[in-house]
């Protein structure tokens, strides 16, 4: 099966781990989540939510725990680049929280979890 996204990464390698398979990307780490104005907010937060409607389709999306992680790509702020590869979507962040905790975090407010209880609840208490 072939995963291909504008913003994903393309993977170059797979291994076994006791976790399961463990997925290598080919590019460099995203560039740290930067405070951004009212439109590159925007479109990275449009863009978020299409890459993470994407994932669910596919029956994958973006760990609670690996949102920290979310950056951008380098050069290209406004661009969503996730530090981590997708999990099965039982182990992901429902969108729609993961798309909360992310608006959250670009208003200056950090909002993190281990899990979608934990992460549910950081994005209540911001």
């Amino acid at each position: 099966m072939r995963l291909a996204h504008p913003l994903l990464p393309e993977f170059t390698r797979a291994s076994a781990a006791d976790a399961g398979l463990v997925l290598s990307p080919a590019v460099p780490a995203p560039a740290p989540l930067a405070p951004l104005g009212a439109d590159p907010r925007r479109a990275y937060l449009v863009r978020l939510a299409a890459l993470l409607g994407f994932l669910k389709f596919h029956g994958l999306g973006i760990a609670a725990r690996d949102l920290d992680d979310l950056g951008s790509r380098p050069g290209e702020p406004a661009r969503p680049a996730p530090g981590a590869p997708p999990v099965p979507v039982w182990r992901a962040a429902p969108p729609g929280l993961a798309l909360a905790a992310v608006s959250v975090r670009l208003a200056g407010v950090a909002a993190s979890g281990p899990d979608a209880g934990a992460l549910r609840a950081a994005v209540e208490r911001a």
